[in-house]
C-alpha cells in the first residue's frame, strides 16, 4: 500500500493550529457538533486526532467527564495538548493501523478520515474503541487540487455521497443522525474560490486575514444544513 509522506509535526507548527482556532470553517463544526453532543450522556471520551486539543472544550461540554484521552500521530501536537492539559491522558497512535485496549463512551474523530489512506481500518479500530458512540465528521464532494497539498492540507480523498455512511455501517455502527453542510457559500463557491491558487497557505492570522476570517463566518452562517460537503455524523454501537 502506499504510504503517506505528509510531515503532520511541521503541518501543526505552521498550518492546523491557526486553522483550527480562526477558520470560519472550524468553527462552524464547532458550532454544529456543540447542538449535537448537548443531551448525549456519556463519561469518557476519546478524541481521536486531538491535535493540540482545540476540541477538548467542545468534548467536556459542562458534563461529569470521569476520563478523557486523546491521540495523534503528531508528537508537535501532542506535546502541545500536553502543555494546556496535563490531566488527561495523550498518546501517539495512527488510527489507520492500531488501537487502545480501552473502550470509551464517546469517540470523538474530527476531519481525520480524508488523511487516512486505510480509512476502513481505521473505522474497524474505532469501532474497537467505542462503548456508546461515534462521532465523525469528515469531507466529501470534489476531491480539489488544494486539498492534495502535502503542505496545506494532506488529504487522501473526499467522500462521494453516502460512502461514509456505508462504511460506517459496514463495520458495525447504526447511524443516529447525518448532517450535510456547506452548501452553497462553502460549498461549492468557496471551495472553488479556494482551489483557484493551490500552492497558497493560510499565512499569519493578521488583521486583515482575522477580518475575512469573521466575515466569512458570518456569511457561511446561511449555508444549509442538509446538504453541502461537511458531514457530520453522530453513530452508536
Amino acid at each position: 500500500m502506499q504510504q503517506q509522506c505528509y510531515d503532520y509535526d511541521e503541518m501543526w507548527k505552521t498550518v492546523y493550529g491557526k486553522l483550527q482556532k480562526k477558520g470560519p470553517v472550524h468553527r462552524h463544526i464547532q458550532r454544529i457538533c456543540q447542538k449535537i453532543l448537548q443531551p448525549l450522556d456519556y463519561e469518557s471520551v476519546l478524541d481521536v486526532g486531538c491535535g493540540i486539543g482545540h476540541n477538548i472544550p467542545l468534548l467536556l461540554n459542562n458534563k461529569a467527564i470521569k476520563y478523557f484521552s486523546g491521540v495523534d500521530i503528531s508528537d508537535e501536537a501532542l506535546n502541545n495538548a500536553r502543555q494546556d492539559y496535563p490531566s488527561f491522558d495523550f498518546q501517539c497512535l495512527d488510527i489507520e493501523k492500531e488501537f487502545l485496549n480501552k473502550k470509551h463512551d464517546l469517540v470523538f474523530c474530527s476531519l481525520v478520515l480524508e488523511h487516512v489512506l486505510d480509512d476502513e481500518n481505521a473505522l474497524r479500530n474505532l469501532y474497537a474503541m467505542t462503548k456508546k458512540y461515534l462521532f465523525v465528521v469528515s469531507i466529501q464532494g470534489d476531491y480539489k487540487r488544494y486539498e492534495k497539498n502535502e503542505k496545506l492540507q494532506g488529504h487522501v480523498r473526499n467522500y462521494s455521497r453516502g460512502e461514509l455512511v456505508n462504511k460506517i455501517e459496514q463495520v458495525g455502527f447504526k447511524i443516529i443522525r447525518k448532517i450535510e453542510w456547506g452548501f452553497p457559500f462553502y460549498s461549492p463557491i468557496g471551495r472553488m474560490i479556494y482551489n483557484l491558487n493551490p500552492q497558497k497557505g493560510m499565512g499569519e492570522f493578521n488583521f486583515m486575514a482575522r477580518f475575512i476570517a469573521n466575515v466569512l463566518y458570518l456569511v457561511y452562517s446561511l449555508n444549509l444544513f442538509h446538504r453541502g460537503d461537511i458531514i457530520i455524523i453522530l453513530a452508536k454501537v
